[in-house]
């Protein structure tokens, strides 16, 4: 009969959580980038008249949107009340 190291099993659950979120960091600044280029891109197509920034630029959105997400994945991974415990 095999005993399983419970402790090792939370170590190694706590860094593949860790490991996912730095993706799903590497993920947003990634698609943001994209984002913002894509909408820079975007003002050369337009008349010069319009090239004036008047309102919020559609990439704020989602950037704002995601970033929440982001903060909760941060909330789940590095502030839970196991760690807390420990």
């Amino acid at each position: 009969m095999i005993m399983t190291n419970d402790s090792g099993n939370v170590a190694r659950n706590q860094a593949e959580r860790r490991v996912s979120f730095k993706y799903h960091v590497l993920i947003y600044f990634i698609i943001n980038i994209l984002f913002w280029t894509m909408w820079y891109i975007s003002l050369k197509n337009v008349p010069a008249a319009k090239t004036r920034i008047n309102s919020i630029p559609w990439t704020v959105w989602p950037m704002v949107g995601w970033g929440i997400l982001l903060f909760l994945h941060y909330l789940a991974v590095y502030r839970t009340k196991k760690r807390q415990k420990e």
